[in-house]
């Protein structure tokens, strides 16, 4: 690989896991972790930042969040195996509310890799929170 493209590759390279789900705000927060996703364990504990967008589920619009829109970010503290085969459970131990409208472009599988940048987010102006419960991996 030519040097270019090498440095563009590095830039390019995701910094978040992204999940597409109907659990709410307060469910996240409550328990400090999210799952059952089917994804690379290894490649998600190598990143640091979990987004999570509203899917559409019934309604288009759920504890104020509307589908396809960005409203959690997360730091990503833990990635477990979770006690379905082939899925993980995604623990965090800070957490900032966001809004990204249009975050999920449609893609069918509801775990994708992203940059925080091409989201336009910005880690460093959030209002970061610990989840409401004492800090719990991904385990338990």
């Amino acid at each position: 690989m030519d040097k270019d493209r090498e440095e563009s590759a590095i830039h390019n390279k995701p910094d978040a896991v992204m999940v597409y789900t109907g659990e709410t705000l307060e469910e996240l927060v409550s328990r400090g972790w999210t799952g059952n996703w089917v994804a690379a364990l290894q490649r998600v504990d190598s990143l640091k930042w979990l987004v999570v967008v509203r899917s559409n589920g019934r309604t288009t619009k759920r504890n104020g969040h509307l589908a396809r829109s960005a409203f959690l970010l997360a730091r990503i503290s833990d990635v477990k195996a979770a006690s379905e085969v082939g899925r993980i459970r995604i623990s965090f131990d800070r957490y900032a509310e966001i809004f990204v409208p249009g975050a999920w472009t449609g893609s069918r599988n509801p775990v994708a890799y992203v940059q925080l940048k091409t989201l336009g987010i910005d880690v460093g102006a959030q209002d970061w929170r610990a989840p409401a419960v004492p800090l719990v991996t991904a385990s338990s």
